[in-house]
């Protein structure tokens, strides 16, 4: 039996006919096309605050090639974790993401990913081959989201046939085996895209815009809401004329670079207000809302990039735990699902090695370094509590290990660092934390755990 998929979509699928479902569907409850006044989504204050914040911090995990360990002697047991894995030292694939092409380096590469990543759920690169076309790669470019195309027959026989890539005004078919494809999830009108979760935020970003636009219109008029101008003496009446002229001198003089003029009048006036104040619609408490709402669909705390809305519940404590959370929640989900389709989409055509993954080294992520303390105290009370080798305990901190590092060493009789590798031993209190910092081991990312492909 073949596999058939849907060909919904039309023959260039979500990316040509429509951008995905949120273009083609009403939001719920929603009586206004909500997407159409978002504009371009990173132009919005709040979410390019978390835009900057994940593609600055992004570049600090560094994504490396790992192997297994040699197989262990016989009767031996094998490693448990992926810490005992070994990097392989300049290997192509790291070579490349270091310089992927003359024009600009890795991080930008790699910024230029997430944003596409965060407003669209997908960010495309394409791979320049060697030999024309058909050799290994040798450069890396990103494609903006918004010019590339899903090719896929209607009839649904093949789930995707090539790219189209629009530039200049011009329609370029790029080989689906030339682009690496990161998707975020999967797009319910059309699965071989993914979907960005900010989509569900459209409302609240727009939202946000008009508050922006709201507060931004009352301060280029002076702090003068609008107003209807009238005689304070009832029996005087103002013709045609005379109340357009002293219209355009009231806007004038409080709007422009005019604001703050007198303003001269004939008879006494009176001013009504025709609108509500911001503190009349609780403006703050609005866009405390729109950031809340925006941050949480990023899985970011409103503290951590600095919004309002997060300010006045912020302590250094807490401000610490956010942003590891906020590196937890966000970066780490987002770094394993694109080493997942860096592991087929690019690895396997710098290597042959079936055993190669890819893995993300977090040792020098600042966010994530503090929490090297509670490892290194935990696999000392391990070994003091006689139920964790020195050995292992030693690998955990990313120390050299010995023959002489195999063995229990109940309390009493030193730590990890008391036997082999010369006497070294992790440090306390600053040191410590200086030397995680300076790159205490990829073992750990602030919780003990590894994080790999």
């Amino acid at each position: 039996m073949q596999m058939v998929w849907s060909g919904s979509g039309g023959q260039w699928g979500s990316g040509g006919v429509y951008n995905s479902w949120y273009t083609d569907t009403w939001q719920p409850g929603a009586r206004w096309r909500y997407e159409e006044d978002a504009g371009p989504l990173w132009l919005n204050s709040a979410l390019f605050a978390c835009l900057n914040w994940i593609s600055l911090n992004f570049p600090e995990a560094r994504l490396c090639v790992k192997t297994p360990p040699p197989p262990p002697d016989p009767g031996a047991p094998a490693p448990a974790t992926a810490a005992q894995e070994q990097e392989v030292a300049g290997h192509p694939l790291t070579a490349l993401l270091d310089r992927p092409n003359p024009y600009y380096s890795g991080t930008r590469l790699w910024m230029a990913t997430v944003l596409s990543w965060v407003v669209d759920g997908n960010a495309y690169w394409f791979k320049a081959r060697g030999c024309a076309g058909r050799g290994t790669p040798l450069e890396l470019w990103w494609l903006p989201h918004w010019a590339l195309q899903i090719a896929y027959p209607q009839d649904g026989s093949e789930y995707i046939s090539h790219y189209v890539y629009t530039v200049n005004g011009r329609q370029l078919n790029i080989p689906r085996e030339n682009i690496v494809h990161f998707r975020n999830g999967v797009d319910p009108a059309n699965d071989r895209k993914g979907l960005s979760p900010i989509m569900a935020g459209i409302r609240q970003i727009t939202g946000d815009n008009d508050a922006a636009g709201y507060t931004s219109a009352i301060l280029r008029n002076m702090g003068i809401m609008g107003g209807f101008y009238s005689p304070m003496d009832k029996d005087v009446e103002l013709d045609k004329d005379e109340a357009q002229i002293l219209k355009l001198k009231i806007q004038e003089v409080t709007t422009g670079e005019r604001r703050g003029e007198p303003v001269v009048a004939r008879v006494p006036m009176r001013r009504d207000a025709m609108a509500l104040s911001p503190e009349d619609v609780a403006l703050n408490s609005i866009i405390n809302y729109f950031e809340e709402r925006i941050c949480a669909l990023m899985l970011i705390s409103p503290m951590v990039v600095g919004l309002g809305s997060g300010l006045d519940r912020s302590t250094f404590t807490n401000y610490h735990e956010s942003r590891e959370a906020a590196f937890e929640n966000c970066i780490v989900p987002m770094q394993r699902l694109m080493a997942d389709e860096l592991q087929s989409g690019l690895l396997a055509d710098l290597s042959s090695n079936p055993q190669e993954r890819l893995r993300w080294d977090y040792s020098s992520v600042r966010a994530l370094q503090p929490d090297m303390d509670a490892l290194y105290k935990r696999q000392s009370d391990g070994v003091r509590a006689g139920w964790l080798k020195v050995a292992d305990a030693r690998r955990a901190a990313n120390l050299a290990v010995t023959d002489e590092d195999e063995v229990y060493r109940p309390s009493g009789q030193g730590g990890p660092g008391a036997a082999g590798a010369g006497g070294e031993q992790p440090e306390s209190g600053g040191d410590r934390s200086a030397r995680s910092r300076a790159g205490a081991g990829a073992v750990a990312s602030g919780n003990g755990k590894s994080h790999g492909a």
